[in-house]
């Protein structure tokens, strides 16, 4: 996930001491995994992410079992989590169509093995310069989900700059903020100091 992952970079960058990183900015970030589990973890958006999780996680952690969280078997989570999205999302639509269950039997933030895991996959928010862009129509990344780790930037007192773009979805809340993100990089080289929104309602 490009965002997360971009929040993640911006936060431990120790591994590239050599760089000066000036801001991040996101689109849409999976910044909230445990917001947007409990939400959304029997819904087909849940299913599609959810497979690569289930494949992904019990080969990174320990002591986390698939059928804690699905009745599917690990032959049929691969092969779906190895699909393209397209093709995994009709499926899942046929599925539903026909009377099928989603992919995710229970939400995994409920199982405390499972929750441990997603936890430590939540970057803090970073100490650098920060803008988020989110559409308030998006399936995909819950509007709710980013606003509470806006928050939580705020409280952790982090230089962020949100910027909730209105009825947009997923991919054209990214597409619309470009400009915006190209702007704010510019003030960010220039030396103009962040206006955070903590505290704007």
């Amino acid at each position: 996930q490009g965002g997360q992952a971009a929040l993640w970079a911006a936060d431990d960058r120790g591994y590239a001491p050599e760089f000066t990183v000036i801001g991040v900015a996101v689109a849409a970030p999976a910044a909230e995994l445990s917001v947007l589990f409990s939400h959304r973890w029997n819904s087909l958006v849940g299913s599609l992410i959810g497979s690569e999780v289930m494949v992904a996680y019990p080969d990174t952690y320990s002591g986390l079992s698939l059928a804690d969280v699905t009745k599917r078997s690990a032959a049929q989570v691969n092969a779906f989590a190895n699909k393209c999205v397209s093709d995994a999302g009709l499926d899942l639509l046929v599925s539903q169509k026909l009377g099928g269950s989603p992919l995710l039997s229970s939400d995994p933030v409920t199982i405390p093995s499972w929750n441990s895991a997603i936890a430590a996959n939540v970057s803090a928010p970073p100490a650098i310069p920060t803008l988020l862009i989110q559409g308030l129509d998006d399936p995909v990344v819950l509007p709710g989900s980013n606003a509470t780790f806006v928050n939580r930037a705020c409280a952790a007192g982090e230089p962020i700059d949100a910027d909730f773009i209105g009825a947009l979805g997923h991919v054209k809340a990214g597409i619309a903020g470009a400009p915006l993100a190209f702007i704010w990089f510019q003030q960010r080289l220039a030396g103009v100091p962040v206006a955070s929104t903590c505290g704007v309602k």
